[in-house]
């Protein structure tokens, strides 16, 4: 809990090794005296507000090995005397102001291995001297304004295990000789303005475990060659511009567990051949066709099945029954035709979302769609199916229904979700009774027979009373409960002890640039974007501007 300025007399404390002064409320600038400090090995000032650039003279500390000043308010630019730290391991400057371009002279510090420098304001472009830093494993620079291409020369960095260019606008295609790299095991270039092709090099870098290039302008077919990649567990290639089929070879990366090739143009069939996926299958908004794979029902341990917004045709596999782990199933914007299968009403884990609308789907809902009680959201708009609704009145924890232009019929079922359902969300139901009169809703106790009357006088009245006997017990309550606070006060206060209250302690495993104040002053209801079964998701607004879910 320090606070005030690191005061310019720790430059004479010449025989300082290590400096922890992490996690503080440090503030000021850095004072240019901590450069006299040439034993200095470790200095450590991540998360306190320091303010103003770095000084030069710290590239005097010829001994440094770690320096770390993550997550405050620094500003100005990299300096170049860093280039003189040729024992420096590590340089981490992450979450700071920091502007201006990234010194070329930084290839001197030969024995970095990690450089961080994400969540700046970095700009220009990548120097291709970096390439010489074989000992580098870890280069962080997204979430910058990083411009030019990604220099070839990164094949030089032997060493490196993970690459993150993330969020900058970095343009050119992607260099052939960066997958000529032996033990790079994530590559993540999301959001840039990336062009070209993916090279078949790609099948060389066997290591790659993490391979995201989402939000990119990357064309051409998905290289054949990505079947080498034994260890890859996540490939995320949305939203860029690729074309043609997915090759069966991409079956052979038998720890795929993650697939996200949505917003594409891909086309042709999904292949039979994916059977590692346990996590999520994405490929939606493309041009897939053809029946969806009933082999799609062995991914057991499945979370997400995303097939949206393609052209996929004939029945829905009941198979997908088989997928019991399955949270979220969106199969909206097909031309799938036929009956829902009941075995997809066995998936009770089935908690986020059964999206089915824009499809030719028929039938009546089978009553074994009760068994989903834990579904938030239902969508079965635009389809063509028929009989009542009453089958969804079990469904609890719904807090989004669509059951618009299908051709239901008879009564609605009485409960909240259906009492506050808008004309939008019924409409295009010619014969369902949807005009939001009481006569409309049919109670659990009249099970599926005649409608609701009206409440008789002595049914209102015998309300009425018992409205007025409970608000008087009430308040009765409360006057109780103030006197037995009143009267326990000083013994609370005592167990409680002075300026004490019970409280819980947030233990972060990794570096956070907000607090737990923050967060929990957003945990109100205006806050609240969803509420089912597992609690509340609120979106909490933080004072970096950054939002969070």
């Amino acid at each position: 809990m320090l606070s005030g300025e690191i005061p310019a007399e720790i430059g004479n404390c010449s025989e300082l090794v290590d400096v922890y002064l992490y996690e503080n409320s440090l503030s000021g600038a850095l004072p240019r005296e901590l450069g006299k400090l040439q034993k200095l090995e470790k200095l450590l000032l991540w998360q306190n507000n320091f303010v103003g650039s770095i000084p030069e003279e710290i590239g005097n500390c010829k001994s440094l090995v770690v320096l770390d000043f993550s997550l405050n308010f620094l500003s100005g630019s990299i300096p170049e005397s860093f280039g003189n730290l040729t024992n420096l391991q590590e340089l981490m400057l992450s979450s700071n102001n920091i502007s201006g371009s990234i010194p070329a002279v930084l290839s001197n510090a030969t024995s970095l291995i990690q450089f961080q420098i994400d969540s700046n304001q970095i700009s220009g472009s990548i120097p291709p001297e970096l390439g010489s830093l074989a000992q580098l494993q870890v280069f962080f620079a997204w979430d910058n304004k990083l411009e030019g291409s990604i220099p070839a020369t990164f094949s030089g960095c032997q060493s490196l295990q993970a690459l993150d260019l993330s969020r900058n606008s970095l343009t050119g295609s992607l260099p052939p000789s960066i997958f000529q790299l032996r033990n790079l095991t994530k590559l993540l270039l999301i959001f840039n303005d990336i062009s070209g092709f993916i090279p078949p090099e790609i099948g060389n870098c066997k290591s790659l475990i993490r391979l995201r290039l989402v939000g990119n302008k990357i064309n051409g077919q998905i290289p054949r060659e990505i079947g080498f990649l034994t260890n890859l567990s996540f490939l995320d290639l949305s939203e860029n511009h690729l074309s043609g089929v997915v090759p069966d070879e991409i079956g052979n990366c038998g720890e795929l567990q993650m697939l996200n090739l949505a917003g594409n143009s891909l086309t042709g069939n999904l292949p039979s051949s994916l059977s590692s996926l346990s996590k999520e299958v994405d490929v939606s908004m493309n041009q897939f066709n053809g029946p969806i794979p009933g082999s799609l029902g062995e991914l057991y341990s499945l979370n997400r099945l995303l097939l949206g917004s393609n052209s996929f045709s004939g029945p829905i596999p009941s198979t997908l029954g088989r997928c019991l782990r399955l949270q979220l199933l969106d199969l909206s914007r097909n031309q799938l035709f036929g009956s829902i299968p009941v075995q997809i009403f066995e998936i009770q884990a089935l908690e986020i979302a059964l999206n089915l609308s824009w499809n030719a789907l028929t039938g009546e809902i089978p009553s074994q769609i009760v068994a989903l009680n834990k579904l938030s959201v239902l969508d079965l708009s635009h389809n063509k199916l028929g009989g009542d609704l009453m089958s969804l009145s079990g469904l609890v924890n719904l807090v989004s229904l669509n059951v618009s232009y299908n051709n239901f019929t008879g009564y609605l079922p009485d409960n909240k979700l259906f009492r506050q359902l808008s004309a939008t969300e019924l409409a295009g139901n010619q014969g369902l009774c949807a005009r939001g009169h009481d006569s409309c809703f049919l109670s659990s106790e009249q099970g599926m027979g005649i409608p609701r009357a009206r409440r008789s006088w002595r049914l209102k009245l015998a309300i009425a009373l018992l409205t007025v006997v409970t608000i008087a017990l009430a308040v009765l309550g409360i006057l109780a409960v103030l006197r037995v606070r009143k009267m326990n006060k000083e013994d609370a206060d005592s167990e409680l002890g002075e300026g004490e209250s019970l409280s819980w302690k947030f233990t972060p495993f990794q570096k956070l640039n907000f607090s737990v104040e923050q967060i929990l002053r957003c945990l109100v209801e205006a806050n609240a974007i969803g509420k089912g079964c597992s609690g509340i998701v609120y979106r909490a607004a933080l004072d970096n501007g950054k939002s969070l879910q």
